[in-house]
């Protein structure tokens, strides 16, 4: 049986325009190179630091509205919200998926849902470390009353940890 995590919720700091593309839902499976048995409710912000190198970044300007430009390169907000609903080795479509153009290395792909980006993204002056990590209590309250006012539900989560898939080496 599916069960709530009212109380369960974790921050994913990303380099932009990474966590802009979850949010956004173009973005669907996250690789990382750690394996996470959490499921649920992940808040995603935009780190200090980007993900591009300038040329990059000039090229993505010519294809994109100066809005979704701007919104793509900020740093150190909370963006929005999605559902990490599975956690297994990569497949083929993963590079895809993941808004990169190949995987050049062995990585674990984390399986996003039901993502909602938040309509002004909030700045957060605490800053956080690269990664998945637990919010602390303000975090925790802050991001409890970002939830009500929009009138976010709660995540299901579906998957057991103990089905969780083998890896293989």
């Amino acid at each position: 049986m599916p069960r709530k995590h009212t109380d369960n919720m974790r921050l994913l700091w990303l380099r932009n325009p990474y966590g802009s593309y979850i949010v956004t839902g173009q973005k669907t499976v996250e690789l990382r190179s750690q394996n996470s048995l959490f499921r649920g409710e992940v808040w995603i912000f935009s780190s200090q630091t980007l993900a591009f190198k300038k040329a990059d970044w000039q090229a993505l300007k010519k294809k994109k509205s100066p809005e979704e430009y701007e919104y793509m390169r900020l740093k150190s907000h909370l963006l929005g919200r999605a559902n990490l609903v599975r956690v297994r080795n990569t497949k083929a479509g993963d590079a895809k998926r993941a808004c990169v153009p190949k995987i050049d290395r062995w990585c674990i792909a984390w399986e996003m849902q039901d993502a909602q980006a938040l309509p002004e993204p909030v700045p957060w002056p605490k800053g956080g470390k690269l990664g998945l990590c637990k919010p602390d209590s303000d975090d925790r309250r802050i991001l409890n009353r970002l939830r009500k006012k929009y009138g976010w539900k709660d995540y299901e989560v579906s998957q057991n940890v103990s089905e969780f898939e083998p890896w293989r080496f």
